[in-house]
């Protein structure tokens, strides 16, 4: 295999995906009793078994639930995250409303620094709340040092009186966990488009989209999921054996693609698509083409095409310079650019036409953007959808 093709397309065959990282391990779990509300946060790997009716774990994207005391007042807990950093760190947050009045505004759950103050204990009733801080990650550095659970808590109880009496106009008075932590994406373009609305009404069927890193970013896909065809590994990586239901660039006919994960660093990491006619396939099978003439010969290649930057084995070397820009609003000079060393590309059907959903995997403004492919590279705008905002 050339060297160059091995610059542009390294096959990778176990990463672990960014949401399954962030959904699998950091929570906090919420204990409510007669007389007062506990939250704690911890780590495990997959979701902790609940130990008792009453009480509750919320992890990531922005949960939330609630629980009433016997004095009638009610206590709002909402747990979000962001990541940070080369190397994508996770910190975690938890914000308390009582009864509607925001007593708790992003206090740190879970950090990354050694030095960092996280609350491993907050306690909330009708006369205030005590937290309890220490220092450092939840399982502490790769040296043993600053392991929260080797210290002692410094705690500080702060009265009812000192704390907010402001109604907190954003929170719902009855809240509904069924709705939540759905928070409806914002239409940048395509506000009338019948497929942009389609995909932020959000209901009980609603999932998540598959961007990853992209928080909140809630889209109905109008199938119900991604078009998801099973890979059949051979020689130069993974066909997606597309049906002629699916019609991956819309050119009437069926394509073959070969999609693959390009790796260019710790976290960096993009989508790959090669796009093959019937004829160009058969012709491939039959005459063994290198991964250098397959490149060279396809209909089309995602997203080097896209760029519109010269010849696909050079683009690989100098992929980090490149970017695929697109226009975030109707008759606007504004653009965003998605380097395509971050570029996530996922691929769904709506009325016997195949879309593409676009994100960048280390955006942090939480945009996605809907394209119409086209044969030989070209595609049509659609959407462009922001990450509705969790009031914390």
């Amino acid at each position: 295999m050339k060297l160059e093709f091995r610059l542009l397309i390294t096959l990778c065959l176990s990463l672990t995906s960014f949401r399954s990282m962030a959904m699998a391990n950091n929570y906090v779990s919420v204990v409510c009793g007669q007389k007062h509300v506990l939250i704690k946060s911890g780590y495990a790997e997959g979701v902790p078994p609940l130990d008792k009716p009453t009480d509750f774990y919320l992890q990531n994207y922005g949960q939330t639930n609630e629980c009433r005391l016997k004095s009638g007042d009610t206590v709002r807990v909402r747990l979000g995250f962001e990541f940070y950093g080369e190397r994508h760190a996770q910190v975690s947050w938890v914000s308390v409303w009582f009864d509607r009045k925001k007593w708790i505004s992003r206090t740190s759950v879970e950090v990354n620094g050694l030095d960092d103050a996280r609350a491993d204990e907050i306690d909330i009733s009708a006369d205030g709340i005590r937290v309890c801080t220490v220092h450092g990650p939840i399982g502490g550095s790769d040296e043993g040092d600053g392991d929260g659970k080797k210290q002692k808590p410094v705690c500080k109880f702060v009265a009812r009186s000192d704390l907010s009496n402001v109604i907190d106009t954003h929170e719902s008075e009855r809240f509904d966990p069924s709705n939540n932590p759905l928070v409806p994406p914002t239409i940048l373009l395509g506000r009338e488009d019948t497929l942009c609305k389609t995909m932020t009404a959000l209901n009980k069927d609603t999932s998540r989209s598959g961007v990853e890193l992209v928080e909140h970013l809630w889209l109905n896909f109008p199938t119900g999921q991604s078009i998801r065809i099973d890979p059949s590994p051979d020689s130069t990586g993974q066909e997606w054996a597309v049906s002629d239901k699916f019609d991956i660039d819309n050119g009437g006919g069926i394509r073959h693609v070969y999609h693959r994960l390009q790796s260019m660093g710790y976290w960096e990491n993009y989508d790959i698509y090669v796009v093959l006619n019937n004829a160009g396939y058969q012709r491939f099978l039959l005459t063994a083409m290198t991964d250098k003439d397959l490149l060279e010969n396809a209909e089309s290649v995602w997203p080097m095409d896209w760029s519109g930057h010269g010849h696909r084995l050079a683009t690989g070397k100098i992929v980090g310079s490149l970017a695929v820009s697109l226009s975030i609003s109707k008759n606007s000079s504004e653009k965003e650019d998605i380097p395509l060393n971050q570029l996530k590309i996922t691929p769904f059907s709506y009325k016997d036409q195949t879309y593409l959903l676009l994100s960048s995997n280390q955006s942090s403004d939480g945009l996605g953007l809907v394209v119409n492919p086209h044969p030989a590279g070209a595609f049509d705008q659609r959407c462009v959808f922001r990450a509705g905002v969790t009031n914390f």
